[in-house]
């Protein structure tokens, strides 16, 4: 019937939102991880949109177009870095707790 053929399709697209949302995170996510290892390796100088993009493995405009500006670029690296160093001194086996 036909609503058993539109309960397949729309369970085929639900199947690629996820695939695709999933797929974006972990785009976005090796993008933080090479903020991260810039800001660790070379603290002091400036974020290089170019070099990011390259160490994530994806293209610059992929970048632009999930942080918007290099200022979100950087914001979401250093937040990303404080919740790493938070969950260091405040997690299971941190010391001088309490």
């Amino acid at each position: 019937s036909s609503g058993e053929r539109y309960n397949r399709v729309m369970a085929r697209r639900a199947y690629r939102q996820r695939a695709r949302a999933e797929e974006a995170e972990r785009t976005r996510l090796r993008i933080i991880d090479a903020v991260f290892d810039a800001l660790r390796t070379h603290p002091a100088e400036p974020i290089a949109i170019d070099s990011i993009a390259r160490t994530a493995g994806v293209a610059r405009s992929t970048v632009y177009a999930i942080f918007g500006t290099s200022r979100h670029l950087v914001v979401a690296g250093t937040s990303a870095s404080a919740v790493l160093v938070f969950s260091a001194v405040t997690g299971p086996g941190a010391q001088g707790r309490g």
